[in-house]
């Protein structure tokens, strides 16, 4: 079903500024016209993907990664098990919050500069 055919089924009507006629006209010029437009338009979209396609492709052969958040470190994720363990001392484990404080002293800092959120802490001592 045609994008046009889709839209009258739900009772509306397209009118183009330029040519009044060109969707309600039952002529074969005018399906040739809407026929030619939904090529086209299929032709752009075909285009864009394949160049977003190329471009995440050439990404990925240069840093072997190309979408999503970049990965923690493996020494920040060491570092933060080592953080949680229990203290033998005084036998309390630090808080989620304590960890990525401890963290941010240690210079392992979030992307925006900022310390760890807890959520990420859980995520790193999952890991």
């Amino acid at each position: 079903m045609t994008g046009q055919a889709l839209l009258l089924k739900r009772g509306i009507e397209l009118v183009p500024v330029d040519a009044p006629t060109h969707f309600s006209d039952p002529g074969p010029t005018a399906e040739m016209v809407r026929q030619i437009l939904g090529a086209v338009s299929q032709f752009e979209k075909a285009s864009i993907v394949a160049k977003l396609r190329h471009a995440r492709d050439r990404i990925r052969a240069e840093t072997g990664r190309c979408e999503g958040r970049k990965p923690v470190s493996d020494a920040v994720v060491t570092d933060a098990r080592r953080l949680a363990r229990m203290n033998p001392k005084t036998g309390t484990k630090r808080s989620l919050r304590e960890i990525a404080e401890a963290l941010a002293v240690l210079g392992h800092v979030g992307p925006s500069g900022k310390p760890y959120f807890p959520a990420s802490i859980t995520h790193m001592l999952r890991r």
